[in-house]
């Protein structure tokens, strides 16, 4: 009985010398959420003021036209990529020669997106020096849709092509 009681006021005292005020809820402070959340349980997702798309991938894309013709005689496709933003011109690349249609090809930019849901466009090329330029792919998407959060990179993809964003987010 006596070592019962001892361990009573052992918890007693244990407890009551916690230092609860450090607990911001228990203070009426305002918690520290990570970056793109607020509300009192930080689980108040932001809108982006601003994201950035810092760098576009190409990890994949159609080796061969819709007829089942290779873009390219004797090489692969020499692409580029364009961007658009709500029907804006935004970015056209640079040429990758003889580009593999399964390798990671990667152009480094600064676009920045005010309007976190409009629509982007994302259209491939290859790059025909002696005619039109062949469509390989295109594809459509918002880069901020609500409950995703804020991923450093935004994947992609349809049945013609996949393209991976490098983004940072401002707000």
């Amino acid at each position: 009985m006596k070592n019962l009681l001892l361990f009573a006021l052992g918890c007693t005292l244990l407890f009551s010398s916690c230092k609860k005020e450090d607990d911001p809820f228990l203070n009426n402070q305002a918690p520290i959420c990570p970056t793109g959340f607020t509300g009192p349980t930080c689980n108040v997702e932001l809108e982006p003021k601003k994201i950035t798309i810092q760098g576009v991938r190409v990890i994949l894309f159609r080796s061969h036209d819709d007829n089942g013709w290779p873009w390219d005689f004797g090489s692969d496709a020499d692409i580029y990529l364009t961007i658009t933003g709500n029907g804006n011109f935004l970015l056209e690349t640079s040429v990758k020669s003889n580009a593999s249609s399964t390798a990671n090809h990667h152009w480094s930019c600064s676009i920045p997106i005010y309007d976190p849901e409009e629509f982007m466009g994302f259209t491939l090329f290859d790059f025909d020096s002696g005619s039109n330029d062949d469509l390989i792919g295109s594809l459509f998407s918002k880069l901020y849709s609500e409950g995703q959060g804020f991923p450093s990179v935004l994947k992609f993809n349809n049945s013609s092509m996949r393209v991976e964003l490098d983004v940072t987010y401002e707000f």
